[in-house]
């Protein structure tokens, strides 16, 4: 990662040309500013949050610290700031329902590639069935053809909410 003054700094950056782009060009967007040292095992909370209060003030619209050491960790990061908070719902995190990321102040919540390793779970299971045991059970689970046509046409929004 950065060091603390380069990554202000780089925020710093963005935010002014957001603030250009946005007057320039009528364009409205989200400046997000991520401390991932947490993440990467390269700095601790308290480091965090001391970026994180630095980048709130340099102007980022929501703060992003991906895997704290816990969801305690998360809240703290939470009430560190006056911005909103975008939290990573992976690993360990997956056992919070998005009644509990409210309920610490979380306003949104990112899947990162956890849809993703989801359906690679799904893929390996499967794969690993036929070749062990030359079934293909774990292939009825599938959802029809005709479904994920109407999903696709309707552009997903026939999803259940």
């Amino acid at each position: 990662p950065y060091a603390f003054e380069d990554a202000v700094e780089r925020i710093e950056a963005a935010v002014a040309a957001k603030r250009s782009a946005t007057k320039a060009n009528d364009v409205q967007f989200t400046l997000t500013a991520r401390a991932d040292g947490v993440m990467i095992g390269a700095y601790d909370l308290d480091e965090a949050v001391r970026r994180i209060k630095a980048f709130a003030r340099a102007g980022a619209d929501v703060i992003y610290v991906p895997m704290p050491a816990s969801f305690e960790d998360l809240a703290v990061i939470v009430k560190s700031v006056d911005v909103p908070v975008n939290a990573l719902c992976a690993g360990p995190f997956t056992q919070y329902s998005v009644a509990d990321y409210a309920k610490i102040g979380v306003a949104r919540i990112s899947l990162g590639s956890a849809l993703a390793r989801a359906v690679h779970k799904t893929i390996i299971d499967a794969a690993q069935q036929m070749f062990d045991g030359a079934e293909f059970s774990a292939l009825s689970n599938g959802i029809p053809g005709g479904t994920i046509d109407e999903l696709l046409a309707k552009g997903g929004t026939g999803l259940k909410k």
